[in-house]
Formats: structure tokens, C-alpha cells, sequence
């Protein structure tokens, strides 16, 4: 079987359109006949603005955002959750009262990475094809922050997640998440084996999730209304050039700060081709743009055979 993976990444640091593209490419090219495996090794949600976290992790019993669900839903996997998204951090906003001032408030409240802000957080092992081991955690110096409301939405997830949370503090959490990243590589490996066809979601604008997704054919950079499509080889090699090294063997996963995000490495690259890509709101358009982009994608991989 022919292993095939696509990294899809955003240009911008939110709401580029990754899921939306990413889930509709894997139903078409499912439709056109591929065994598609999906995956989102790192993903984080605002259990505040993204309700639906909630409720998905309510009813799957493990922490789970939306774009997930949604990415096995249309590819039609039946690979579990937990092996599909390895990392997930949920954050909540902190409570204005908790803080001795507003400058402290804000200052706690802007900042960037998600694991800064994760109050409550999954990480799975992949140990082989068919067995996961999973913690959930919570980070009892943000969860203390919370206003009682907010908390007791917290404990009321707590009692239905599988296994229950772990109180950690944000410094066993940090370690925890680097401990996890490592983690995430192995379990593209398993889904990588079991499929023709793998797409991987990358985390907001980071270049790249984790080192084993850096090994793909085609790398997607998307941006509202547009998909830029990159040769893995050259993304691979601007990554290395970015960070001083001759190997992703000797990418450090300890230093998170230092990881590229798209930015960084298309200003040094020229794309293959770009499609454009009309809001879903205008469905067929919006459809036909995405056969567009499937059709290139097997084009470049040089897939002769196909039906629509």
C-alpha cells in the first residue's frame, strides 16, 4: 500500500480554515476511493468560546475539541480519539477578581501558548495499534483562578473523563506536555502504518505539530480563502535551515519557544501551486474548489487512476 501523508497548516494564528479544509479534503478523497487516516497531534480550545468542547468531552468521556470529532467524522475513521489527537489542553478564562491587579490580570490572560493557559489537559501514549494509555490532568494553580461558576463546570467534566484528572502544577505540566510531544510521534507512526492516505493538522500556526509530521510528501499552508501548496522535501529542509540543525533527529522538543510557526519558513520557499478557496457559505463553490485541490494533490503524487 502506497503511504501518502499531507501536513496541514494555518498562515494565520486563528481562524485560517485548517479543520474546514482538512476534513472536507478527506471525505473526497475518501469518496474517490483512499483509506484515509487522520490526525491532530496537538490540539487546544477555549472551553469558553468553543462550547461544543464541552459537550464532545462529556460524551466521549475523554477532553476533545470539535475540529477533532469533526476530522474522524469525515474521513471515516475508526481510529479512537485519543490516537487521532494524543495532546489536548483545554483553557477557560481566569477570573479578574483572582489577581491583585488589572495589568497582572492581563498580563496572565494575553499570554500566546495554549499550555500556558490550560486549566485542564489530556495526553495519550500510544503503546501499539490497539492500545492507548491516557491521563487526564488538572492544573490546580490556574484551576484555583477560576471564578466558582467555572469551577464547578470544571468538576463536574472531572467526574465523567476517563480516567479521572490529576492535580499537577504548571510546572509538572510543562514537563508533562514535552514528555507528550515526543508521544505524539509515535502514534502518527501507528496511523501512518494502518492507512493509504494520512492528513495531520497542525496546532494554530505552528510550522509543524511534532518532528514525524515534518516527514510529509505535500505541506498545505492555509489562509482565508486560499490554500498554498509546498513541497514536504523543501519544508523540511527551510525547517532544519530555521533552527541551525542537519537532522530532525536532533530537533530539541524541550524548547517550544524556538519552534517555527508557517511564517517563518514560506517567506523562503516558492509554492508549487495555490488554489483558491471561497467561503462555505457558498457550498458548491466551495466543494468544487476542494476536488480542485484533490485533484492536484493526486496530480503531484502522480496518481494516474481515479473517479470522482
Amino acid at each position: 500500500m502506497v503511504k501518502i501523508k499531507i501536513l496541514v497548516s494555518g498562515l494565520l494564528s486563528y481562524d485560517s480554515g485548517k479543520t474546514t479544509v482538512a476534513k472536507y479534503l478527506a471525505k473526497i478523497l475518501r469518496e474517490k476511493g483512499f483509506d484515509i487516516g487522520v490526525s491532530k497531534p496537538v490540539a487546544g480550545h477555549s472551553l469558553w468560546l468553543q462550547p461544543y468542547t464541552y459537550e464532545y468531552s462529556m460524551s466521549y468521556k475523554k477532553l476533545v475539541g470539535e475540529d477533532v470529532v469533526e476530522l474522524k467524522k469525515y474521513s471515516g475513521s475508526n481510529d479512537s480519539i485519543e490516537m487521532i489527537n494524543p495532546l489536548n489542553m483545554a483553557t477557560l478564562p481566569l477570573d479578574p477578581l483572582k489577581f491583585l491587579t488589572i495589568d497582572l490580570y492581563y498580563n496572565n490572560m494575553s499570554m500566546i501558548n495554549t499550555y500556558k493557559l490550560a486549566v485542564i489537559s489530556r495526553l495519550t501514549r500510544c503503546v501499539s495499534k490497539d492500545y492507548v494509555e491516557t491521563t487526564h490532568f488538572i492544573i490546580e494553580d490556574r484551576y484555583r483562578l477560576l471564578s466558582d461558576s467555572l469551577r464547578r463546570s470544571i468538576d463536574k467534566l472531572s467526574t465523567t473523563l476517563e480516567p479521572k484528572p490529576e492535580p499537577v502544577s504548571s510546572e509538572e505540566f510543562y514537563k508533562k506536555i514535552l514528555e507528550a510531544s515526543i508521544d505524539t510521534d509515535r502514534c502518527l507512526e501507528i496511523l501512518e502504518d494502518k492507512h493509504e492516505f494520512l492528513i495531520i493538522e497542525s496546532f494554530n500556526d505552528v510550522a509543524s505539530p511534532n518532528i514525524y509530521s515534518l516527514k510529509s510528501d505535500l505541506v498545505l499552508i492555509i489562509a482565508p480563502g486560499r490554500v498554498f501548496i509546498y513541497s514536504g522535501e523543501r519544508f523540511r529542509e527551510v525547517f532544519k535551515m530555521i533552527l541551525y540543525i542537519d537532522s530532525l533527529e536532533k530537533i530539541d522538543y524541550t524548547n517550544i519557544s524556538t519552534w517555527p510557526l508557517s511564517k517563518d519558513l514560506v517567506r523562503y520557499i516558492r509554492e508549487i501551486d495555490s488554489i483558491e478557496i471561497p467561503h462555505i457559505l457558498d457550498r458548491d463553490l466551495f466543494i468544487d474548489s476542494i476536488y480542485r485541490l484533490s485533484d492536484k494533490i493526486l496530480s503531484l503524487l502522480s496518481y494516474k487512476q481515479y473517479s470522482k
